[in-house]
């Protein structure tokens, strides 16, 4: 007898488009653990077409790229009347400060500037300018005095200036000298008017054979 080689069963290759099949969005169930799978495997079938796409579980994400995720709006809303008031209170500390650089005038009253001190011959000085004003006057006033014991006779001398806020001379008198030994004296220059004004003097010293002159400090300004 012919012996006959048993035949071996042969089976369909899976589809291409299965095996090749790229779920670009989606998540895909392991081969065997969805229940279509099972199915087949008993059944010796693949999958039909539904069952493939029912291992599919789709993930939409409708929400644009550019556009931000709500948590993040609510955020930045949250944020942004935060950042006006920042920028607010930034403007107002900036604007009080310049406003507290700029020179104050006083109302109608007294001021003096601060004591300036020298010596000439060995003989040591202090002076000092004061603007004193009322309505419609002022008045510039220059002290000289002597910081221990008295000015000899005739040592001393002392000049009134008034200026007014745009730093111009508006009047000044003469030098007055003092008679006598004096602890100190002032010398004054007055006027009517309204306005801005501010004391700058100037004194001297006798140094054996002329006057030798020092400015006084500028007195704080004063309305009149």
């Amino acid at each position: 007898p012919v012996e006959r080689s048993a035949s071996v069963p042969t089976r369909r290759p899976p589809s291409p488009a299965w095996h090749h099949t790229t779920a670009t969005v989606g998540t895909i169930s392991a081969p065997g653990s969805h229940p279509a799978h099972r199915r087949s495997a008993h059944s010796g079938h693949e999958p039909d077409e539904r069952s493939r796409l029912a291992t599919i579980s789709p993930v939409r994400n409708n929400r644009p790229q550019d556009e931000a995720p709500e948590g993040d709006q609510q955020m930045k809303d949250r944020d942004q009347p935060t950042r006006t008031r920042g920028r607010v209170l930034a403007g107002l500390l900036v604007t009080g400060f310049l406003i507290g650089l700029a020179p104050a005038a006083a109302q109608a009253g007294q001021a003096s500037s601060s004591w300036g001190y020298f010596t000439v011959n060995g003989v040591s000085y202090k002076n000092q300018a004061t603007i004193s004003t009322s309505t419609g006057s002022a008045g510039a006033y220059t002290f000289l005095g002597r910081t221990s014991g008295c000015i000899p006779s005739g040592w001393g001398g002392a000049r009134a200036r008034l200026f007014n806020s745009a730093n111009t001379l508006i009047q000044e008198s003469s030098i007055l000298y003092n008679s006598g030994c004096v602890i100190g004296f002032d010398r004054v220059t007055s006027r009517s008017g309204g306005g801005t004004w501010y004391s700058y003097g100037v004194t001297w010293g006798w140094n054996g054979s002329s006057y030798s002159p020092s400015y006084t400090f500028k007195s704080p300004n004063q309305n009149s």
